[in-house]
């Protein structure tokens, strides 16, 4: 299985090009470096990439298994906000599916489950979408912890929204409905409870 990781500035790589700590490496603001094929603890070869972008706190030490160019390594490491974004989706209690409180642990169960929030999620991402259009300031992105909501998110927001507005609808309609035709004996009788 191929992967992009971030290494911890406190791995000692050993390479053709540098031997060391990659905390040692005199790396500056701005810089790229591509030491090559390198050899971490354990006797795993791997490209070691370096890139420190301007404004940034320390720079990114990055261990991919794939023979590619820096730029492409990076370009790889850059997308996983939007994969953990996903999972938060899934995973999370605040603004996701809640699956972190499943009990659930046969397997055709959760079969059964993560199809259901497949579907889930394709529907709150397309209504994120179309809410984002009509409002850009949904996407606006949180300058101190990167990543804003997700599409997703937005989506199952404004799902809730609606779903606590049609039960508002549904229970007014049945309170004054019976008020507005009294010789209606169904009306009259019938109570229902949400």
């Amino acid at each position: 299985m191929s992967f992009v990781i971030r290494l911890c500035a406190k791995v000692g790589v050993m390479g053709k090009n540098y031997s060391g700590l990659l905390s040692k490496y005199p790396l500056k603001e701005g810089e790229l470096v591509d030491l090559g094929i390198c050899v971490l603890s354990g006797d795993v070869e791997c490209r070691i990439v370096g890139v420190w972008k301007r404004g940034e706190k320390e720079p990114w030490w990055l261990c991919s298994s794939l023979n590619i160019k820096a730029v492409k390594a990076i370009k790889y490491y850059q997308r996983r906000p939007t994969i953990e974004c996903f999972f938060r989706d899934i995973k999370g209690c605040r603004f996701g599916a809640k699956l972190k409180w499943t009990k659930y642990r046969d397997p055709e169960d959760l079969n059964r489950l993560f199809l259901l929030v497949g579907i889930a999620h394709i529907f709150w991402t397309l209504a994120g979408a179309i809410a984002s259009l009509e409002d850009k300031t949904l996407l606006q992105r949180n300058k101190k912890r990167g990543q804003g909501r997700s599409l997703a998110s937005i989506g199952k927001n404004q799902a809730d929204i609606l779903l606590r507005l049609l039960k508002k609808s549904i229970k007014s309609i049945l309170k004054y409905l019976p008020k507005l035709f009294p010789t209606t004996p169904i009306l009259a009788k019938k109570t229902v409870h949400w």
